[in-house]
């Protein structure tokens, strides 16, 4: 009886837990945006001249703790563009680290450091990704200026 009950505890899971990670939340609130500066878009017809506001979608920048990242394993999962990405292999650069050889196209992507102990969700042209945290309707000040830079400002 001894042994079977030896065996029967050496029979255990040996399962490693992977975890999830995903962008820090966003540190303004689309419900009272004051004096800030937001990414965000909007059409013409999101004016609304007569009374005097804007409605827009506005987005954070996807930015992860430095600690969760370099504590990435095989196995766990990162949420990237809105995306989940089950890690494969990570690489630390020079520039940070690569996931899945770091190509998006091949189930992959890149993290750079950042400030404030981060690291930024970034393509290969080094533009950072973005993720929707919603919409807001903010007051248009007297006298308000809009200068139009076309549809894909450099």
């Amino acid at each position: 009886m001894l042994a079977l009950s030896a065996f029967l505890c050496s029979c255990g899971s040996t399962t490693t837990e992977h975890k999830t990670i995903g962008p820090l939340p966003a540190a303004v609130s689309v419900e009272n945006l004051q004096d800030c500066t937001v990414p965000a878009t909007f059409k013409p017809e999101d004016f609304r001249w007569m009374g005097g506001n804007l409605s827009m979608t506005v987005y954070n920048m996807d930015l992860y703790d430095a600690v969760e990242v370099t504590q990435l394993q095989v196995g766990d999962t990162l949420i990237y563009d809105n995306y989940p990405i089950v890690i494969e292999k990570i690489v630390e650069t020079d520039g940070g680290f690569e996931i899945n050889d770091g190509t998006i196209e091949e189930g992959g992507c890149m993290l750079a450091p950042n400030e404030g102990g981060t690291y930024v969700a970034v393509h290969w042209d080094t533009h950072a990704t973005y993720s929707e945290i919603g919409q807001a309707q903010v007051p248009l000040s007297e006298p308000f200026t809009f200068i139009a830079c076309g549809e894909n400002p450099e």
